[in-house]
């Protein structure tokens, strides 16, 4: 059944019938789609969503509607889908939304899920650590490899990634890199300093995001540790956080090739007060370059 088609019987399908028929639409058409979905429509197909499609979409969606959408959500519904969230996506999405939801969001944290989004708030958006998340995998060196697989076994619903398992020692410092693939290949008695790579590419926390972008493709990595000046592990930036900052950079091209000064928000989000108050410093800038082109064709027009 397609989104249309569920829209026309939304108020004569059943729970069941529902979530079976939301399971059958790809995750990018609801996405795409949910702009022009009325409020209670957005509710009642938002309650069927499984948690990691509900995650998938409100991680997916504009903020002003990431906000709407919690605001919709009663208290203990709200709690859980934050509750949810990566630290990263977390600490955007408090930083975007409207100081009411921001305190709601902010006391619907449990304790440990609060220290992750103080300690990543420390840090300015623009930055690698920025785009970082604090759930990543690490292992000792002198662990077996044995060891090792059973730790990241035990953890692997708790992080992003799994495709690089870091290698820190006792003070936390970052001292080699290994993929889960030669992790499994390698001998069980064998350790893991034995199977690792010692030499890590990694990034600052106030190294710039585009520079993390293209560091992250330049070497083709999944994943990209962000360590401080002590070489301490701090977070890892992924992928998928890689690809956001390039579209906002291609983004902010587009806006200074149209003489707008770049936004956070998208074009449709924005207020005509702010798209105004963004263009004008180019026109004033273009008027004066006009004016001067003017007065020289002017001098010269005999």
């Amino acid at each position: 059944m397609s989104l249309e088609n569920i829209r026309e019987h939304l108020g004569t399908l059943r729970e069941a019938e529902l979530r079976r028929a939301i399971g059958e639409v790809p995750a990018e058409q609801l996405i795409e789609a949910w702009g022009d979905l009325e409020p209670a429509e957005q509710l009642r197909i938002f309650s069927v969503l499984d948690q990691d499609r509900k995650l998938h979409l409100l991680n997916n969606l504009p903020y002003s509607r990431q906000e709407q959408l919690v605001r919709s959500l009663s208290g203990r519904s709200a709690r859980e889908l934050l509750a949810g969230m990566h630290p990263d996506d977390l600490t955007d999405f408090i930083q975007a939304v409207s100081p009411e939801v921001r305190e709601a969001a902010w006391n619907a944290l449990s304790p440990e899920a609060r220290e992750e989004a103080r300690f990543l708030l420390k840090y300015d958006y623009d930055d690698a650590a920025g785009l970082m998340t604090t759930r990543f995998l690490a292992v000792r060196p002198n662990q077996k490899v044995a060891q090792a697989l059973r730790w990241v076994r035990r953890n692997l619903g708790k992080v992003e990634t799994v495709y690089s398992i870091y290698v820190v020692d006792p003070l936390e410092r970052l001292v080699g890199v290994v993929s889960l693939r030669d992790l499994l290949a390698a001998e069980d008695d064998a350790l893991v300093r034995e199977v690792m790579v010692a030499q890590v590419i990694s990034v600052f926390p106030d190294t710039d995001q585009e520079q993390t972008a293209k560091i992250l493709e330049t070497h083709g990595l999944m994943a990209l540790p962000v360590v401080d000046r002590g070489n301490r592990l701090l977070g890892i930036v992924t992928f998928d956080d890689v690809l956001d900052v390039i579209r906002e950079e291609q983004s902010e091209d587009v806006y200074r090739m149209s003489a707008v000064s770049a936004s956070r928000e998208t074009y449709l989000e924005s207020s005509v007060l702010a798209l105004v108050r963004r263009r004008i410093p180019w026109l004033a800038v273009l008027l004066l370059a006009a004016t001067l082109t003017s007065n020289v064709i002017a001098a010269y027009s005999s």
